[in-house]
């Protein structure tokens, strides 16, 4: 699997983490914060599999 840098620039992946933050009060930065974003994204998917990676 491609890091993060290599599939976009990172002034987009600084964007998305800031808005991450900003809508659900969450720090992509801090490790629980980081847990509980992957924990909703995972959720998500299994919710709906046809969102996320493009591999369902």
């Amino acid at each position: 699997m491609p890091r993060l840098s290599e599939c976009i620039h990172p002034n987009t992946a600084n964007y998305r983490f800031r808005r991450v933050a900003r809508i659900t009060g969450l720090k992509p930065a801090d490790p629980l914060g980081m847990q509980r974003i992957a924990a909703a994204l995972a959720a998500r998917r299994m919710d709906d599999p046809s969102s996320g990676d493009g591999r369902g």
